[in-house]
């Protein structure tokens, strides 16, 4: 018990080599904070979405399905227009449906069909979107048509 109360005395009687003052502290912890703050409000650059590269029909190019190529899907469209409507000939999604463009998600809606397909990359000419229909990954590549 004795030596217990020793090194006690002894850690805190002793000159610290690290003397944190009471002002570097609260600099340290300010920085700290603006520092947090500022990385926490960076963009994500997958939620600056512009809609208007959407609009038009998109030709399927190449297709996966839990990472491996697939040719089930060999003439899949989207065609998506202004008003929030969107047509597609994707199994089990098949027909009209309306859109709504969320972040970097596409949710698409109907009476029969709650899907939602994630922007991977979208530029004037090509669309990535990866989706999950029944319990399957799929990550399709596709082209703006010129019709």
């Amino acid at each position: 018990m004795i030596a217990v109360k020793q090194l006690a005395f002894n850690f805190f009687e002793q000159p610290n080599k690290f003397n944190y003052t009471t002002d570097s502290m609260r600099n340290l912890f300010l920085y700290l904070l603006i520092s947090s703050t500022l990385l926490a409000c960076g963009a994500d650059p997958k939620s600056d979405i512009d809609a208007n590269l959407l609009t038009g029909k998109w030709q399927l190019k190449e297709a996966t399905k839990n990472g491996s190529p697939t040719v089930m899907l060999g003439d899949l469209y989207f065609d998506f227009d202004e008003a929030g409507k969107m047509q597609t000939n994707m199994p089990t999604m098949d027909g009209a449906s309306e859109y709504e463009l969320n972040g970097s998600t596409i949710e698409q809606r109907s009476d029969q069909v709650k899907n939602d397909y994630e922007i991977e990359s979208l530029t004037a000419t090509e669309l990535i979107l990866m989706t999950e229909i029944q319990g399957m990954a799929f990550r399709l590549s596709l082209n703006k048509s010129e019709e």
